[in-house]
C-alpha cells in the first residue's frame, strides 16, 4: 500500500516520469535525434564555413554542438537543485536567432572571443531569469513577432547564397548547384506533402540525406576526410585555446542571447497543451536558467546558444508517451554520435547547394512562424499598425544598406546600429514602450 501512495505521489508530481517499453523509448529517442540534428547541424556548418574552417574543424564544431545539445537535455530532464532545469522532456538544439552575430563576431574576432562572449552572455542571462516576469512585459507579440519574421528575411539570402555554391566557391552559381539545390527543396516539400507521421516531422533531415547521396553521385563529394577521420574522439573544452572576452562581441552576443530567451518562452505553451498542465513562472525561471547554465557549458566546450526547439516537443503529439525518458535516451544517442569523428565528418561532406536547399525551406519556416505570431496582433488599432511598419521597416533597412549608412560609426554602435536585428528590436521595443507607457507601467507594479 505505501507502494501505491509513492508511485500515486510521483506521478502527481512529475507526469512525464512515466514508464515507456524500450522498443518504442528508442525509436522515439531516434525521432528526436533525427528531428533535432537539421537545424544544430545547419548552425554549426554556417558558422564554421563562414570564418573558412577546414573539414576536420567543422567536423568538430558539429560533434561539439550536438555534444553541448545533449548536456543541455539532460540538465532540463534532470535538473541541477532546486532552481535549475524544468524537469520536462524539452530538447534543445542550436539556436538560429543569434546566428548572423555570431557570424559577425567569428569572422572579426576569431572563435576563442566568438566562445567568450558565449559564456559571458550566459551568465548575464542566467541573473536576468531571476527577473523575466518584468522584462517579458517589454516583449508582447508584436515585438516577438517582428523579431522572428526579420530573423527569417535576414537569413534567407545566406540560405540561397549556400544553394548557389557558396559566395566565393569557383563553382559558385554553376547548373549542377542550383539543380542539386532546388531538388532537394522539391524532396523537402514532397516529404512534407505526403509523408505521414515520423517520415513527414523529419522532411529536413530527409532531404538532407537524399541530397546528400545524389551529390555523390554528381560528384560533388571528396569523401579524403572522411577516410582520415579517426574512430572515436573526446569532446574537449576550450579546443581553440582560452577564451578571449572582447566588450563588443560580448554585448552584441549578450543582447541576442536574451532575445532568444524570450523566445523560447513559446515552447512552454505547446507542452502545456500536450500536457494539460500549466507551467508557472517559477517553472518557466527553472527552464530558462537550466537554458543559460548549458550555454555557458556549450561556450566551454566550442558550440553555440542552444534554444528549446517547439518541433521536439511537438513530436509527441504523434506518441502517447510524454517521458523525460524518451529526452534522457536522445541524449544518449547524441553524445554518442558525437565522439565518433566518422560519424560527424561525414555530416560536413554535405554539399553545399544541399545545406542550402534545406535552410531555404528552414529560414522559411522561421519567417512564417513570425507571421503567424503577428496573427494575434490587432492590426487595425493604430498604434500597432505603427510600431510593426517603422520596426520592420527599420530593420530590413540596416540589415540590407546599415553597413553603407552607418560607416562612420566605429567600434560596437557600427555593428550594431548596421545590423538589422537589433535595430528591429529595439526600435520595436522602444514604440511599444512610448505608445503603452500606462500599461506597461501597470504591468510592471502587478508582476
Amino acid at each position: 500500500m505505501i507502494d501505491n501512495v509513492v508511485k500515486e505521489a510521483q506521478v502527481t508530481s512529475s507526469p512525464f516520469e512515466e514508464k515507456v517499453p524500450p522498443r518504442e523509448k528508442i525509436i522515439l529517442a531516434l525521432q528526436q535525434v533525427l528531428t533535432l540534428c537539421p537545424g544544430s547541424i545547419t548552425v554549426a556548418l554556417v558558422v564554421g564555413r563562414a570564418m573558412k574552417a577546414d573539414p576536420e574543424t567543422l567536423a568538430f564544431l558539429v560533434a561539439s554542438t550536438l555534444f553541448a545539445n545533449a548536456i543541455a537535455a539532460l540538465i532540463q530532464v534532470y535538473g541541477i537543485g532546486k532552481f535549475i532545469g524544468s524537469k520536462a522532456p524539452l530538447a534543445l538544439g542550436a539556436s538560429f536567432v543569434p546566428l548572423a552575430p555570431m557570424i559577425i563576431v567569428g569572422t572579426k574576432h576569431g572563435f576563442p572571443a566568438l566562445f567568450g562572449a558565449i559564456m559571458v552572455s550566459s551568465v548575464v542571462v542566467f541573473v536576468l531569469c531571476f527577473f523575466m516576469h518584468k522584462i517579458l512585459v517589454f516583449f508582447p507579440p508584436i515585438v516577438m513577432g517582428s523579431f522572428v519574421t526579420l530573423l527569417g528575411i535576414s537569413l534567407a539570402p545566406v540560405a540561397f547564397g549556400e544553394l548557389a555554391g557558396a559566395h566565393g566557391s569557383p563553382t559558385y552559381g554553376s547548373a549542377k548547384n542550383l539543380i542539386l539545390g532546388f531538388v532537394v527543396i522539391a524532396i523537402v516539400i514532397a516529404f512534407e506533402r505526403f509523408g505521414k507521421g515520423i517520415v513527414k516531422s523529419i522532411a529536413l533531415m530527409l532531404g538532407l540525406v537524399i541530397g546528400t547521396i545524389i551529390g555523390a553521385f554528381m560528384g560533388m563529394i571528396d569523401f579524403t576526410p572522411l577516410m582520415e577521420a579517426k574512430w572515436f574522439q573526446i569532446v574537449t573544452p576550450f579546443k581553440f585555446g582560452v577564451p578571449q572576452f572582447n566588450t563588443e562581441a560580448i554585448v552584441i552576443m549578450t543582447i541576442f542571447c536574451i532575445i532568444n530567451l524570450v523566445q523560447c518562452i513559446g515552447v512552454f505553451a505547446i507542452l502545456d497543451d500536450l500536457s494539460g498542465q500549466t507551467t508557472n513562472n517559477k517553472g518557466k525561471s527553472k527552464g530558462l536558467r537550466g537554458q543559460a547554465v548549458a550555454q555557458l557549458l556549450a561556450g566551454a566546450f566550442n558550440a553555440f546558444p542552444q534554444a528549446f526547439l517547439s518541433e521536439n516537443v511537438a513530436i509527441f503529439r504523434f506518441s502517447k508517451y510524454k517521458s523525460n525518458s524518451i529526452i534522457r535516451t536522445a541524449a544518449v544517442m547524441l553524445i554518442i554520435i558525437a565522439f565518433i569523428p566518422k560519424l560527424t565528418t561525414l555530416i560536413t561532406l554535405i554539399p553545399t547547394p544541399v545545406l542550402g536547399g534545406v535552410t531555404v525551406c528552414l529560414f522559411g519556416i522561421i519567417t512564417t512562424s513570425g507571421m503567424s505570431i503577428l496573427r494575434n496582433v490587432n492590426l487595425s488599432d493604430n498604434k500597432n499598425f505603427i510600431i510593426l511598419a517603422i520596426s520592420m521597416s527599420l530593420g530590413i533597412g540596416a540589415h540590407y544598406a546599415g553597413k553603407e549608412a552607418f560607416v562612420g560609426l566605429t567600434g560596437i554602435w557600427g555593428q550594431l546600429l548596421s545590423n538589422g536585428l537589433f535595430m528591429v528590436s529595439v526600435s520595436s521595443i522602444l514604440l511599444y514602450t512610448l505608445f503603452n507607457f500606462g500599461e506597461i507601467k501597470t504591468k510592471l507594479k502587478e508582476s
